[in-house]
């Protein structure tokens, strides 16, 4: 059986099956596993996908060693 993911295309916004498209980064982060950080850009068969133009990430402060 075949299972084809069917959705909106990030880039053109029509209803399609889709194809994934991972953009990775040299950012360790913890929403990846804790490896680089990733974008998904999900895509149909007409489109091809571009990495976002913005990423918007947080930091997150460490522990006063002192």
């Amino acid at each position: 059986m075949n299972d084809e993911e069917y959705g909106t295309c990030n880039c053109c916004g029509k209803s399609a099956p889709l194809s994934r498209k991972y953009f990775y980064y040299s950012i360790h982060c913890d929403c990846c596993n804790g490896d680089k950080h990733f974008h998904i850009v999900k895509h149909c068969e007409n489109c091809t996908p571009k990495p976002p133009e913005n990423i918007r990430i947080s930091l997150e402060m460490l522990p006063d060693e002192t």
